[in-house]
């Protein structure tokens, strides 16, 4: 991977978005991490009633990697890797030859680089700090990307569609678990609550859409698409009542942060209300470069 070693030269400059991403992010990093402790950050995977984050968590990324064929395996890049738990678990677990983990956040990178030295995982791992939507790779690199739960933070999110086919090989695999928001309503309070959510979530405008127009976005890009699953009611409503629970706010008093708590019980609750008026999805696509 001598391209590697490259890229670890190359200086990244984020734009004034992915800024607030990186803020947003760092300045909850501690929370997240007492709230993910193993390291899996998405909304989670509540099927089987999980009882905590971490479980949902590795749910959701274990069943969205089960679908990667053996022949996917050889060079894959997981996006938006975070705290570096997913990108680790796909060659530790998943077996994948050589993985790459990109975020923008460089407080996360680091942390996972530390993660992997520490838990002594296989040598054919990479973090870098970079952008989704340039990537600093050259084309027909990846047999894979996947994005789990991060690809709708990003500006635009097209933009990350045509980077993630540029990098993948012909017939390569692009995997995406990912928050749908199908709509902004037209009554001026609901707006006003799902604007400043959005604001809050560090989602672009240019993000909302619902699922049919997701998928022809990646058909366009020059995809097939080969499975679409929305994935909604085991995400939105469960995580919701995990989060209005006492298990939950028990756990969290643990951390003795109860403004983040709050903060957080409050977005779950429009987050479920938004869900149930069909304001929000949560869809799975896998597609294949043709």
């Amino acid at each position: 991977m001598d391209e590697l070693e490259e890229i670890n030269n190359k200086l990244y400059m984020p734009t004034h978005h992915e800024k607030a991403i990186i803020s947003k992010y760092e300045s909850n990093m501690n929370f997240a991490l007492s709230v993910h402790k193993n390291g899996f950050h998405n909304m989670g995977y509540w099927a089987d009633g999980p009882e905590s984050f971490d479980s949902a968590s590795k749910a959701l990324f274990d069943f969205v990697v089960s679908s990667l064929e053996d022949d996917a395996k050889e060079c894959v890049l997981d996006v938006g890797a975070g705290f570096g738990a997913t990108t680790i678990s796909l060659s530790d677990e998943h077996k994948c030859k050589n993985v790459f983990g990109i975020d923008v956040s460089y407080s996360q990178v680091e942390y996972a680089r530390k993660r992997h030295e520490k838990i002594g995982a296989n040598n054919n791992v990479y973090f870098q700090q970079m952008s989704a939507t340039e990537m600093q790779f050259d084309d027909d690199v990846f047999d894979s990307v996947i994005a789990i739960d991060c690809a709708i933070h990003f500006n635009d999110r097209v933009k990350f569609l045509d980077e993630a086919n540029r990098v993948l090989k012909k017939g390569g695999y692009l995997i995406i678990a990912d928050a749908c928001v199908n709509k902004i309503p037209s009554s001026y309070f609901k707006r006003s609550v799902v604007k400043a959510l959005l604001k809050m979530w560090c989602v672009p405008e240019s993000n909302v859409y619902g699922i049919s127009d997701y998928r022809n976005k990646i058909i366009e890009t020059g995809f097939e698409t080969i499975v679409e699953n929305s994935i909604a009611d085991k995400v939105w409503r469960p995580a919701s009542e995990f989060v209005m629970s006492n298990k939950f706010k028990d756990f969290v008093l643990e951390s003795n942060d109860l403004g983040k708590y709050y903060l957080l019980k409050a977005m779950f609750k429009y987050l479920n209300k938004g869900y149930e008026e069909g304001l929000l999805d949560f869809v799975i696509y896998k597609a294949r470069k043709i």
